[in-house]
């Protein structure tokens, strides 16, 4: 299966706090010439018979929903023998109901909306450009594609950093309580400011929200990562051979966490891959990280199968993440508690 995440601009109308992509970055959009190509690109590694997965992503893809919208009519109309799933994570600020209806009838690999957990966690770190927070904005759009259609496959992602750990649990539940049943806390694993109490913070937390799910018989019904997702062996990355970053230039990269590092360009839909940047990472997945040799939770763990998010973190693509490793313990440790 082959998977493509299609930035179609880099510009954002946020300003969070805690964003890997930046803010000071060029405003790039993607034009109509750029999309052909891409589509073409995707067209020629594909297969008829395998399911493709197309995830856009910015900045705020959203602000570019004509590409968008131009992308997947194209893919529907043009190339109908092919099967095509679409995926997008938006912040849920800028949704008219035209591009309400759009995803809800186009989207369902994966409709994620940002949204912290409560007001308070949410408007700490997610404010738009002018200053104002955005969490009714968020839940608003998220709600409105949760009730049409009874989408329930609709997700929530959660940015954990450490000013509001503490507001994790109630959060969660919260968004749980209004009806979503896809919950995924996600850890800033770039903010340079965690300690070891906040991880035994996030380990009460989760604790908390386990519990409550078991209290509730919803331990099987909804699905909170971190908490009761499967921990699965995870494989090598094949982030460049099945899986690409399209930037809106055009330029090919194997990893979000690659994008906009020149060394890792390897190519771009106009000219192709360059095949000696494939030979390299095929290489590079198949390094071990030394320092975590003989972890029980190696083959399941992020740092080990992902080195550009190492490289981006640490400088190094096989030194692991300490506040990683922390927080695949806690994982492990909560996921093999008897639910009583």
């Amino acid at each position: 299966m082959y998977a493509f995440a299609i930035w179609v601009t880099t510009k954002c109308n946020m300003r969070c706090s805690y964003c890997y992509e930046g803010n000071d970055k060029d405003s790039h959009f993607m034009d109509k010439k750029t999309a052909d190509e891409t589509i073409k690109f995707v067209i020629e590694k594909i297969n008829k018979s395998d399911m493709t997965i197309i995830d856009f992503h910015g900045g705020e893809p959203l602000l570019n929903f004509p590409a968008i919208k131009y992308i997947v009519d194209k893919l529907h109309n043009e190339y109908r023998d092919y099967k095509f799933s679409f995926g997008i994570t938006t912040n849920g600020t800028i949704c008219t109901p035209e591009i309400l209806e759009f995803l809800s009838h186009n989207f369902g690999y994966s409709l994620t909306v940002s949204l912290d957990g409560t007001k308070k966690a949410h408007e700490a770190n997610r404010k738009l450009s002018n200053g104002r927070g955005t969490y009714y904005e968020a839940l608003r759009t998220a709600m409105a594609l949760l009730t049409d259609k009874q989408r329930c496959d609709v997700r929530i992602r959660m940015t954990v950093v450490p000013n509001n750990i503490r507001e994790l649990a109630k959060g969660v539940i919260e968004l749980i309580e209004k009806g979503f049943k896809i919950i995924i806390p996600v850890i800033d694993y770039f903010d340079k400011n965690w300690k070891q109490s906040d991880i035994e913070i996030i380990y009460q937390e989760l604790d908390k929200i386990k519990k409550y799910l078991i209290k509730k018989n919803k331990f099987s019904e909804v699905v909170v990562s971190m908490v009761n997702d499967k921990n699965k062996i995870l494989g090598k990355c094949n982030g460049g051979m099945t899986s690409f970053h399209i930037t809106p230039d055009g330029d090919i990269y194997p990893c979000a966490y690659a994008v906009g590092n020149s060394n890792e360009k390897m190519g771009d839909v106009f000219q192709g891959i360059d095949q000696k940047k494939v030979d390299v990472y095929q290489k590079l997945y198949l390094l071990e990280n030394e320092q975590c040799i003989g972890c029980g939770n190696y083959n399941k763990c992020a740092s080990s199968r992902c080195k550009f998010l190492n490289h981006s973190v640490m400088g190094e693509y096989t030194k692991p993440i300490p506040v990683l490793c922390m927080i695949e313990n806690i994982k492990h440790d909560i996921s093999t508690q008897e639910n009583l």
